[in-house]
């Protein structure tokens, strides 16, 4: 019998993103390295996780959370294309430096909840549909 290609962990990574690409979330891919300040912003980071040599003054740190670089590019894709407003990305995020203190994480936002329609507004997203979002029927 043939080995299994996927790992299972790289089965639920792909089992989430389909998932909520399903519900309408469209996948973004963010950087792994956030300011420091905006890791203070979601529970910080210890000074094993800021970077000797980053790539820009502003990422200087790993990411204690996908929010931060996932709300940043919404917000940019939003100002250039209002019809874009989910998005998820399944990607790490880091507690520390040591290979077991590195996690992934699936992530989505939504800002709004249905689509957009001349006939109607959309409404706006509630908890109800964000538990629909990660607990499909």
């Amino acid at each position: 019998m043939p080995l299994p290609v996927l790992t299972p962990i790289q089965k639920r990574v792909r089992a989430a993103k389909r998932t909520l690409a399903g519900r309408g979330l469209m996948e973004a891919m963010t950087w792994s390295f956030v300011s420091k300040d905006q890791a203070a912003l979601f529970g910080g980071v210890p000074d094993s996780l800021l970077l000797a040599n980053p790539i820009s003054a502003d990422l200087d740190a790993m990411r204690p959370s996908v929010l931060p670089g996932l709300l940043a590019a919404r917000t940019t894709q939003c100002r250039a294309r209002p019809e874009r407003r989910r998005a998820l990305e399944v990607g790490p995020q880091f507690t520390g430096p040591d290979p077991g203190e590195q996690l992934t994480a699936a992530t989505g936002i939504r800002i709004g909840a249905g689509p957009r329609h001349w006939s109607h507004d959309s409404k706006a997203p509630d908890v109800f549909l964000a538990k629909a979002d990660v607990m499909p029927s």
